[in-house]
């Protein structure tokens, strides 16, 4: 029997634009996403988030599998993400 993980990534900043961008072209431009893979947009600090995050999964007795950025460019309104 094949274990299939589910892979969730979250994407947060504080910034309204940045996080539309990610939703309504980045994202979209990958195509259909595998069932198992879940994408969530989170526009508020990451400090308040990632800890709301980790109090939930605490609760619900969740595990966390966690893995580090890669370096990327930042985007803004003016320069979107290439």
């Amino acid at each position: 029997m094949e274990a299939r993980a589910e892979v969730v990534f979250f994407f947060i900043d504080k910034d309204e634009a940045r996080i539309t961008h990610l939703e309504e072209v980045a994202i979209p431009r990958l195509g259909q996403l595998p069932a198992n893979v879940k994408v969530h947009y989170l526009c508020s600090s990451f400090d308040e988030s990632v800890m709301a995050m980790l109090d939930a999964l605490e609760e619900r007795g969740g595990r966390l599998a966690l893995a580090s950025p890669s370096p990327i460019r930042s985007a803004s309104p003016t320069r979107p993400w290439r």
